[in-house]
């Protein structure tokens, strides 16, 4: 079986001082007389790849003390500098209890280690310019984090790069992209880790790096190796960079926190005009605070974690309560409420505002319905609604649903509506509103004197409520100009037949001007903060019929 079979095949006591039999293979394969090693059983280990004989006598003794077998993969060094790998099987062979000698097949497995190194290649590294790719990337920045030591990751994006491929074609993207590796490895130490995550983007990884001063060298250096125009050909192409740095452990402590601000930087410095560098700053710090709480938000509009609070709304004249705003608030897990000016406007750039609307009007309704059961039976109920909502056509249906089933009567409900929101499709928003009015829903124009203010809009539209701006409230008790307009809308509203209502009322004096210009709600800090439908039940259940404040 030795003859035929191209495996070495020895034998040797516990201590692996005798060899008892070495098989003819054994020249083959160490490419050593088998004369050799019956001098000296030592010999054959002097063609055994130095770091690799470490582990191999380490299985060896470990075979003999678990009386298990164990496997190792070590390389000999042959002949004009070739290099053969060996799988070595070991086996003791044990008999009442005791290993009497230990046995070993040897194959040969370069083959099987090339293959192996091929996989690791593909799997680690980027074919096209050799460096690692963002799987390695990603090893390696677990390993620096766990190290503690501090170190940058600096993000390089090709500006334009797009461009390139799509004129010169991507043979030419290639060939700049390669130019690029070798620019960065020139500049850099070999310390540093260096990896194309992903098409035009390198990531790197400088261990040590951590002043700032420092670091705006290495971006200049960086900036200088390879804006330098790249030759393709008879073709000279000028590239230049967007460059974003995080540093260990400042911008972040784990890969997932450092990677998150170091692409923020990369996509400031895009934004600054490209060509430039960005260290992690208080900017993106904000913007990556932004991110997270948009996540949650997500996962908050999921689980629906809002709820309403509501404003009261009273007659100007004599403080009766006519109805309530109602006011979405986050109910967060951790940080307990947030008011709707930290996330409404996350909603509305994530377009989640119409799903989150959709259960405010819900919501809004069925506690109208509430309202009416608890004693309140004339209240009415004011709701927001975004200019998405608006120009979503499931608005109606979902109105109408509501009213439905809450068996309320349509004329108690106002939705609100923004000047912007009318403003950013004038011909949807007017046939939307017809439509609604057609329900027998009123409509109040929000907010009024805050934006365009167009008079023209209150008559295309036609409301039923102008809803006086906060901030021209503010002022009408220290600014003449301010009580003249003020004075002045609610003329004209008047002769339009609108009502008013006035916003943030917190003064006795504002509440007496307003009196005297003929406004005809209020609401405001002053009669009535938002709370709960509970708490707001609780203050104004009947009897008494009415809540007269003092004037």
């Amino acid at each position: 079986m030795e003859g035929h079979v191209d495996a070495v095949f020895w034998s040797a006591s516990p201590d692996f001082r005798h060899l008892h039999h070495v098989s003819s293979a054994f020249e083959r394969m160490w490419e050593m007389p088998l004369a050799e090693i019956e001098k000296d059983n030592t010999i054959w280990s002097s063609r055994v790849n130095p770091e690799d004989l470490v582990d191999l006598k380490v299985k060896m003794k470990q075979a003999v003390f678990s009386m298990a077998p164990t496997q190792s993969y070590f390389r000999l060094h042959l002949l004009e500098g070739r290099t053969r790998w060996v799988r070595a099987d070991i086996y003791p062979v044990v008999e009442n209890d005791v290993v009497e000698r230990v046995i070993s097949v040897c194959v040969d497995a370069t083959s099987e280690r090339e293959r192996l190194m091929q996989l690791h290649a593909m799997a680690h590294f980027d074919s096209l310019t050799g460096l690692a790719n963002r799987s390695a990337m990603a090893v390696a920045l677990k390993a620096h984090c766990a190290g503690g030591q501090p170190f940058a990751l600096v993000f390089l994006d090709v500006d334009r790069f797009k461009a390139v491929n799509d004129i010169a074609g991507h043979s030419v993207g290639d060939k700049v992209l390669q130019a690029v590796a070798g620019r960065i490895l020139d500049v850099l130490s070999p310390e540093a880790t260096v990896a194309r995550a992903g098409g035009d983007e390198f990531t790197v990884i400088i261990p040590g790096l951590h002043e700032e001063q420092a670091v705006a060298e290495l971006c200049g250096r960086l900036k200088d190796a390879c804006t330098l125009p790249v030759m393709v050909g008879e073709r000279s192409i000028s590239i230049t960079y967007s460059i974003g740095v995080a540093l260990f452990p400042r911008h972040g402590d784990t890969p997932e926190s450092l990677y998150t601000s170091a692409d923020l930087a990369m996509y400031s410095a895009k934004r600054a005009g490209r060509n430039t560098s960005q260290v992690f700053g208080e900017s993106e710090q904000q913007e990556l605070s932004r991110a997270f709480l948009e996540g949650e938000l997500r996962e908050a509009v999921q689980l629906k974690r809002f709820v309403l609070h509501y404003q009261p709304q009273f007659d100007a004249s004599t403080g009766s309560l006519l109805g309530f705003e109602a006011l979405i608030r986050w109910q967060h897990p951790s940080s307990g409420l947030i008011p709707p000016n930290a996330f409404i406007p996350l909603l509305e750039e994530s377009g989640l505002i119409v799903e989150t609307g959709h259960w405010v009007i819900d919501q809004a309704i069925v506690d109208l319905k509430r309202f009416h059961e608890g004693g309140l039976t004339n209240a009415s109920m004011s709701i927001n609604v975004s200019s998405k909502q608006l120009a979503d056509n499931r608005l109606i249906s979902t109105l109408a649903n509501a009213i439905k089933a809450s068996d309320v009567d349509p004329r108690n409900l106002t939705l609100e509506i923004t000047e912007s929101a009318l403003v950013d499709d004038f011909a949807g928003a007017q046939a939307m509103l017809e439509r609604i009015k057609a329900m027998g829903v009123r409509i109040a124009i929000d907010d009024f004197g805050a934006g365009y203010s167009s008079l023209g809009y209150l008559a295309k539209f036609q409301p039923h409520i102008l809803k006086l701006d906060k901030s021209f409230v503010d002022e009408i008790a220290l600014s003449i100009a301010s009580k003249t307009i003020v004075e002045a809308v609610i003329s004209l509203a008047h002769q339009l037949d609108l009502s008013v209502t006035a916003e943030g009322v917190e003064t006795q004096e504002q509440l007496q001007i307003l009196r005297m210009a003929g406004c005809n709600e209020i609401q405001g800090f002053l009669w009535g903060r938002p709370v709960t439908f509970d708490q707001l039940l609780a203050a104004y259940r009947v009897p008494p019929v009415d809540v007269v404040f003092p004037v």
